[in-house]
């Protein structure tokens, strides 16, 4: 099955880079916009839509043009186009050099402008203000010498287009297959990462976005946000939501997921697509992808189709496909569901948490993901507590019991709790029957628990991410997320955020 998903990838990939090569003969009518496609160039869009390559850079803001992204939406203008933006997102790769060429300006200019102290040393997700000059703005020939370095490149750029299509490298089909080819036989290892997990990781899974205060006063760190993908969506949808994380300095953990009746319809061709899709998002610069999510149970995965090797290969596509984009994002693997509703068993209809853990683990499905992603939100005693619970023993009540359960299937790997919360009753609200188990538990009691987790997770050692599910939900119901969120209303009250950022102040 791999080398069938893997084959549909690299088809629909070559494919759709000649449909777009054949495309360039005649220049198209101008559309306002165009979602960059599998073997684009920038010069090869500029011919298409009768306009130049230093007009799209200006209009996009595109530091190097002979790197652009799978999925990205471009502004389509025409080649007199001289509007300058004001600001630019810092995107990893990105050099002071390459930004001040997209602009027209100098490397000094940008220094002055955003009181650089060190030239070689600039963050991704650092908004720079881009200087206004004179060349920069003239839309005719450019004068200084960021504008003849644009021009130079462009250049360049048009006269080698033909021979060298190479506008999206990480995610080119001679690559993948390739890399499918050596993996095949034997002959390399999982994708090259450079994820960086070297630190404890406290973040919150945000809906609003509202409260980005009481979220820093935790210690937070990440903020988590879902997305989900249909067939034909473009990678852009996930842009808001890196913004939205990356301009109020947090990093950004995307969970990405998908429709399970169109995975049903057609899996081979949808894993390959749906990895597609990851590596254009990768390209936008999240620092996390989680991929999927509860594939152990039918209301997130296809009845008749969940089984641990199912999940694997979508798993190993997407990694892959990340990995070749950008090795530096971090690669999670879906949290699976609690559920006592398979007998603690396994079925193509549903299966136990424990089971399927143990089945990724048997076909090493560990080896394409950088961490393990774990849910617990069951619990109604401390963190500390082995015991207590009236509903039984099973992990998913006792923090200390599912880390050691995870440690010992994945000993090799880092733990990451994408969803850890305790639930409460909202005030005037009823909790759903299945979720009476904590009609019990305080505002209080969750405060005082989560900062004793966070703590306990911060020095174990093998957690490196901890994300509070949730800060800021509204929606209560037959699944009720406000029962989970720590900031409890309006007026922005949490306090459960005093006593993380005193917990984890004081380690």
């Amino acid at each position: 099955m791999h080398r069938l998903v893997m084959f549909v990838t690299i088809l629909a990939l070559l494919l759709l880079t000649g449909a777009v090569v054949t495309a360039q003969d005649d220049p198209e009518p101008t559309p306002e916009s165009y979602v960059i496609q599998p073997g684009d160039t920038l010069s090869a869009i500029a011919a298409r839509f009768d306009t130049t390559i230093r007009a799209l850079s200006r209009a996009n803001a595109i530091p190097n043009i002979n790197l652009i992204f799978f999925g990205n939406q471009l502004q389509i203008v025409d080649p007199e186009f001289s509007l300058q933006p004001t600001t630019y997102r810092v995107r990893g790769g990105d050099t002071l050099t390459d930004i001040a060429r997209a602009f027209g300006i100098t490397v000094a200019d940008l220094v002055e402008a955003n009181d650089i102290s060190n030239p070689n040393l600039i963050v991704a997700g650092t908004v720079l203000d881009i200087p206004t000059t004179d060349a920069s703005t003239d839309a005719g020939a450019p004068t200084d010498a960021g504008g003849e370095a644009v021009a130079a490149i462009e250049e360049a750029a048009n006269a080698s287009a033909a021979s060298e299509p190479t506008a999206t490298p990480e995610i080119s089909p001679t690559e993948v297959a390739a890399a499918q080819s050596a993996a095949e036989a034997g002959e390399a290892s999982a994708p090259v990462s450079t994820a960086d997990l070297t630190e404890f990781a406290l973040g919150g899974h945000v809906f609003s976005f509202s409260f980005p205060d009481q979220m820093a006063n935790a210690g937070m760190t990440y903020a988590r946000s879902q997305i989900r993908w249909n067939q034909g969506d473009p990678a852009s949808i996930a842009q808001g939501a890196i913004d939205a994380a990356q301009t109020r300095g947090f990093r950004s953990l995307l969970s990405i997921v998908g429709s399970p009746e169109q995975l049903a319809a057609d899996p081979e061709t949808y894993i390959a697509e749906f990895s597609v899709f990851l590596a254009g998002v990768a390209g936008l610069g999240p620092d996390a992808i989680e991929v999927w999510n509860a594939p152990n149970v039918p209301a997130a995965w296809p009845d008749g189709q969940i089984a641990p090797e199912n999940y694997a290969a979508m798993l190993e596509s997407a990694f892959r496909a990340i990995k070749l984009t950008a090795p530096e994002v971090l690669v999670i693997s879906a949290p699976l569901q609690p559920t006592n509703a398979f007998d603690a068993e396994c079925t193509t209809s549903g299966c136990d948490e424990v089971e399927f853990a143990r089945g990724l683990a048997e076909i090493e499905a560990q080896r394409s993901a950088d961490c393990i992603g774990i849910r617990y939100l069951d619990g109604t005693v401390s963190p500390t507590a082995s015991s207590g619970d009236a509903r039984g023993s099973a992990a998913a009540f006792y923090f200390p019991a599912l880390v050691e359960l995870y440690t010992e299937i994945f000993p090799d790997k880092p733990l990451c709790f994408t969803e850890f919360g305790y639930l409460v009753t909202p005030e005037g609200e009823t909790l759903p029957e299945d979720f009476a188990f904590a009609a019990e538990s305080t505002n209080e009691q969750r405060a005082e628990w989560l900062a004793q987790a966070a703590t306990t997770a911060a020095t174990n050692g093998r957690i490196f991410m901890m994300i509070i599910w949730n800060v800021d939900s509204r929606t209560f119901g037959a699944n009720p997320e406000s029962g989970y969120a720590i900031v409890t209303n309006d007026e922005g009250d949490c306090l459960a955020c005093i006593t993380l950022g005193i917990a984890l102040g004081e380690r």
